[in-house]
């Protein structure tokens, strides 16, 4: 399991919970969000998020993949640990 330190640390930042949580749902359907969509769904400044996403993915919460028959430039988003990200999601509900 990772360290928690660098779970606290990476979740420490405004609005990080929600973006995992959201990237987390999106995945449990398997539809996969693109750097875009998760931008206009939750709001955020594009700079904001780009931090926030590069902090998710330096700690190893979430990773990009370049789906297939698409743009080399479009990524989207994954849940590196389906269980982290539902013990994050059972704290974070009550």
């Amino acid at each position: 399991m990772k360290s928690y330190k660098n779970i606290f640390k990476a979740l420490s930042s405004k609005g990080v919970i929600e973006v995992y949580l959201y990237i987390y749902h999106k995945c449990k359907t398997e539809e996969y969000p693109s750097f875009d969509e998760i931008r206009t769904e939750l709001g955020f400044n594009p700079n904001t998020l780009r931090r926030i996403t590069n902090r998710l993915s330096r700690h190893n919460m979430i990773y990009s993949a370049q789906p297939q028959g698409c743009d080399k430039r479009k990524r989207v988003y994954l849940v590196n640990s389906p269980a982290l990200a539902m013990m994050i999601e059972s704290i974070y509900e009550i």
